[in-house]
């Protein structure tokens, strides 16, 4: 048995589930002891919920904190969750961009993402499309996708508005 407790801070450097991606677990902890585990990571509106077990102390408003993030844990998920703007890029690159013997699909035609579930483990990548992929074009996208993942491009994250990032 253990109490769920909730923590709110000015910032951050866990991140909240959303968008199909799996939250960050660690620890938030303030000299002298305090220490909470933190289990789950929320959004609630504009705010980042911090939820999990107190190990030890008690925190208080306007107390000092530091967060450690399960890095460990994080990679794999950053990894996945990579891949599926890689897939997504090899979808539009094989089934819209890419001429076919049949031609290219109609104007307005698009594979759109329609979800995703990025964990530890697994990524998901769920889209929609007019019909159902050939065996060519599975083949194809497979293939281009290995063939991203053999570049090895580097990766950055950085910071940027919502419009610049899409």
């Amino acid at each position: 048995f253990f109490i769920v407790n909730r923590v709110l801070l000015d910032k951050t450097s866990f991140y909240a589930e959303q968008g199909g991606q799996i939250f960050d677990v660690g620890t938030i902890a303030k000299a002298g002891g305090a220490s909470v585990k933190i289990t789950n990571v929320q959004l609630y509106g504009s705010f980042v919920l911090h939820l999990g077990e107190v190990v030890e102390g008690t925190l208080s408003v306007g107390d000092s904190v530091s967060c450690s993030v399960d890095y460990v844990r994080r990679h794999p998920i950053t990894a996945n969750h990579t891949m599926t703007h890689v897939l997504n890029y090899a979808l539009r690159t094989v089934l819209v961009t890419r001429p076919t013997a049949e031609g290219k699909p109609p104007a307005g035609i698009d594979v759109d993402q329609k979800g995703s579930l990025v964990d530890e483990f697994k990524s998901r990548f769920d889209f929609s499309w007019n019909g159902q992929l050939t065996p060519q074009q599975l083949a194809d996208v497979e293939d281009l996708v290995r063939e991203q993942i053999s570049q090895e491009i580097p990766v950055d994250a950085f910071v940027a508005p919502l419009a610049d990032a899409e």
